[in-house]
């Protein structure tokens, strides 16, 4: 896919439309720019620190695994308020 954009004065550009449905960004906000050896333009979506949130099972002070449904008694019985 082959699209043209403007460089401005202070050295903005506007990402085209179809290249924001084929990266798949939906939303205004940062995105990373790599150049490759090959000096091309790598751009992809960067990702929010929400995106994390539950992607590590809980842990208890062992190192074991906690039962998902058992988080809530665990914390209420090894941490104070």
């Amino acid at each position: 896919m082959l699209q043209t954009t403007t460089i401005t004065q202070k050295w903005q550009m506007t990402l085209p439309k179809k290249i924001r449905q084929v990266l798949g960004i939906q939303k205004p906000g940062q995105i990373l720019l790599e150049v490759t050896d090959q000096k091309c333009l790598k751009i992809s979506q960067k990702g929010s620190i929400l995106e994390l949130a539950a992607s590590l099972p809980p842990k208890n002070k062992n190192n074991q695994i906690l039962d998902i449904a058992n988080v809530r008694d665990y914390i209420e019985k090894n941490y104070q308020r």
